[in-house]
């Protein structure tokens, strides 16, 4: 536990009752919080939820929050929650996730553009790449968003890449890039090439 500096609660992977003890035990440690319902388009576990079911979920964990993450496809449907996050002080990431491939350059300025007009604090884009290409698009875009456009795209990135042969490179990359967030796991992993937070404390106190 003290490797990690920030816990995301994934409500569809967990038992999301208040007064279950796992997530007692995860509140007490007083440690900031990510609140994430992800919905099954985006790799969400919960088949049957609904959107009620969901925006329900955000306002039952907000007062526990550090930010809660949203998906860019529901930015939109979802904004009076993204409103009643900054009046209580609660930060929010917009997430765009693709299983399949590194979206074009287009697209990736196009869920910059999404997190801007949500008012997100972090747009998170996490995705598949192919080859060294891929990367070389996928960081030209954010390096886009976060350099040439900075001021018409106010907020932190976190971009990495599912599976391998760069899912764990990309994680550290992102975090050399000013990325807010280096998402690793306890044990196992939840997406093909997510590292152990335990490797990556040790590693990033090695490259400093």
């Amino acid at each position: 536990m003290e490797a990690i500096d920030i816990f995301e609660l994934r409500l569809d992977k967990w038992p999301f009752l208040l007064d279950h003890k796992h997530t007692q035990s995860i509140v007490a440690l007083s440690k900031p919080l990510i609140i994430t319902p992800r919905d099954v388009s985006e790799g969400g576990a919960r088949k049957d939820w609904k959107f009620k079911d969901r925006h329900d979920l955000f306002f039952k964990f907000m007062p526990y929050a550090t930010l809660i993450d949203i998906e860019a496809s529901t930015a939109n449907s979802f904004g009076h929650v993204i409103k009643e996050a900054h009046l209580g002080g609660v930060g929010v990431i917009v997430s765009y996730h693709n299983f399949d491939e590194t979206p074009s350059y287009a697209e990736i300025i196009c869920q910059a553009e999404i997190c801007r007009r949500s008012r997100g604090d972090v747009l998170k884009i996490a995705v598949k790449a192919g080859d060294y290409g891929d990367l070389a698009e996928l960081y030209d875009a954010v390096h886009t968003i976060t350099v040439t456009m900075k001021d018409r795209f106010p907020f932190k990135v976190s971009v990495m890449v599912m599976g391998e042969p760069f899912g764990q490179v990309s994680r550290f990359t992102d975090a050399f890039m000013g990325g807010p967030f280096v998402y690793s796991c306890l044990s196992g992993a939840s997406v093909p090439g997510q590292p152990k937070a335990s490797e990556v404390k040790q590693l990033l106190a090695k490259l400093r």
